[in-house]
């Protein structure tokens, strides 16, 4: 996964649409599709692996970072895959202290 974070390109996209993804505790859950273009100029479309309950709308510009190695794997920013795990520990045992 550390690797993924320090090799996957940053950029914006656009959502197209959502997906209904179900309902978690009594709320709906969405996935996001969007649409963006890679470092080589291609437009690429994508579907969010995470549910959301409180999505982005359809038009507006989100935050992505996709796999310049294969474009068509690409996601929504999360602390996660921006910065790793090891960053996450730390940010944890900073708040215990």
């Amino acid at each position: 996964e550390l690797q993924r974070a320090q090799t996957w390109l940053p950029t914006t996209a656009t959502v197209a649409h959502l997906e209904d993804a179900g309902i978690h505790k009594g709320r709906t859950q969405y996935r996001v599709a969007f649409t963006f273009t890679d470092q080589n100029g291609e437009t690429r479309s994508a579907l969010s692996t995470e549910r959301l309950t409180s999505p982005p709308p359809p038009g507006s510009t989100i935050a992505i970072h996709y796999n310049p190695d294969n474009s068509t794997e690409a996601n929504l920013n999360n602390l996660f895959y921006r910065f790793g795990m090891p960053s996450l520990f730390t940010l944890v045992g900073l708040v215990l202290l």
